[in-house]
């Protein structure tokens, strides 16, 4: 698991290096998302999962609602383009696929 620094500023990029094939889920914040809302809709081999972790769960409602993306990735490297806001909550989830 990685979990991003704590409200990275607008214009933040991720690089992922795989060495061996994974399913990877990146999951983020449903409000303060830098903008990954948009971005991963329209990001190619990703696919929206139907729930997601929470977190702070005994804090209200504020990390309740999570949007997570999943993608079944060959190793490589693979790209995650730059936030469009500030402020990007976010978590990454590597599988090593079998």
């Amino acid at each position: 698991m990685f979990q991003g620094i704590h409200r990275p500023p607008k214009g933040t990029a991720l690089t992922i290096e795989l060495l061996k094939p994974a399913t990877v889920y990146f999951f983020f914040h449903h409000k303060v998302n830098g903008g990954y809302s948009e971005i991963f809709s329209n990001l190619k081999n990703w696919e929206k999962c139907p729930s997601a972790p929470q977190y702070d769960i005994y804090n209200g409602d504020h990390g309740l609602e999570m949007i997570m993306y999943k993608m079944v990735a060959e190793k490589g490297i693979h790209k995650i383009p730059p936030t469009t806001k500030n402020r990007a909550c976010f978590s990454i989830v590597f599988q090593q696929n079998e």
